[in-house]
């Protein structure tokens, strides 16, 4: 039976119509694809190591913001479903003037559960965190740089974030080293640093990590192995209080050692002043002995040189006078003599007067 023209117009006017709906209704569609960080639950003030700062939970809300495109009360919602424990209790409770919008709901956390720390009080606490017990060498290595981590997101100002991440590398790298539990550890990495002074803090700890592994190939005056399960999570091991004890042992043998070090050092410096002080004083006297040696026998010269030259009348010889003159002597003992001869008689009696 054939369909009435009319009819067959309609039906096909329909079908565009419906089609040109389907489509910009496909095309309107947006499409989320799924974030790629998992955003976890903020659940108030750090209580253990390992646990989010408010800003550090922050940053992640805003990558994962950005990546769903959320914001307005979109992003208050999820910000809210993703709070737990005293900080969900806490925006419950409060006002809903202050979080109507992010910015509020930011602030009010903030007020309670940001921290009020500096970069000055996160210095102190990084250079001051050494590996506690039952902490591995990977445990407080990833410590260290979360603390660092904080330091860089607290300092301000570009002169101040630039100085911090200058520093980064030495600074994680030396306070690895001086956390280091176990003496045998610490005097490895400082070795490993001595042989490559431009290694960074992540080949440096690579390397230490690969030695515990490999602690069977080290040698026994090592032993990182008994070092790594002394150091495992069994507080009422015998093992670990074990590890403990002697960890405490060569610490105090090592800090003993270091503190005579120090003081022979010290003497031996004090000895080399004195020493040189002595050679110092020594040399000063000879100095001023040869300069006065020289003074006078410039002044000797000086008082032959200018003195006239005396010549004898007697003889016309210079450098004595005529009251001196042993030519004179000589021949007035002469003419004495000659005299006295004259005058005795040849008999042996004295001539008489003319």
């Amino acid at each position: 039976m054939a369909m009435p023209e009319g009819l067959a117009d309609v039906i096909a006017q329909s079908n565009k119509a419906l089609a040109e709906t389907l489509a910009g209704a496909f095309q309107n569609l947006r499409y989320q694809r799924a974030p790629t960080i998992r955003l976890a639950k903020f659940n108030g003030v750090p209580r253990k190591s390992g646990d989010q700062t408010l800003r550090e939970w922050l940053g992640d809300l805003d990558t994962y913001a950005r990546q769903l495109g959320l914001s307005g009360k979109e992003l208050v919602s999820t910000a809210i479903d993703h709070l737990g424990g005293e900080a969900k209790e806490e925006v419950l409770c409060c006002p809903a003037t202050e979080k109507e919008n992010f910015e509020g709901l930011s602030a009010l956390l903030l007020r309670r559960f940001g921290s009020p720390e500096s970069v000055q009080s996160l210095n102190a606490s990084f250079y001051s965190r050494v590996q506690e017990d039952g902490e591995t060498l990977a445990e407080y290595s990833r410590a260290l740089m979360r603390l660092y981590g904080k330091i860089e997101s607290t300092a301000e100002g570009s002169h101040e974030k630039g100085a911090v991440v200058q520093l980064k590398e030495k600074a994680l790298r030396e306070q690895l080293i001086r956390g280091v539990r176990d003496v045998s550890v610490r005097r490895e990495l400082r070795k490993l640093t001595l042989d490559r002074p431009d290694v960074s803090f992540y080949d440096l700890r690579e390397l230490a990590l690969s030695l515990l592994a490999d602690a069977d190939e080290v040698p026994e005056e090592v032993d990182l192995r008994a070092v790594e399960k002394g150091r495992s999570r069994n507080p009422g091991g015998a093992t670990g209080s074990t590890s403990t004890h002697n960890s405490g042992v060569d610490n105090q043998k090592l800090l003993s050692e270091l503190l005579e070090g120090q003081k022979q050092l010290q003497t031996a410096v004090q000895l080399l002043v004195q020493q040189q002080t002595q050679m110092s004083t020594q040399l000063q006297s000879v100095s001023n002995s040869l300069q006065s040696c020289v003074i006078k026998s410039q002044a000797q010269e000086r008082r032959k040189n200018n003195r006239n030259p005396v010549t004898c009348t007697f003889c016309h010889k210079q450098g004595h006078s005529e009251e001196k003159c042993y030519a004179k002597k000589r021949a007035q003992d002469a003419s004495n003599k000659e005299v006295t001869s004259g005058q005795a008689s040849p008999s042996g009696n004295a001539l008489p007067p003319s």
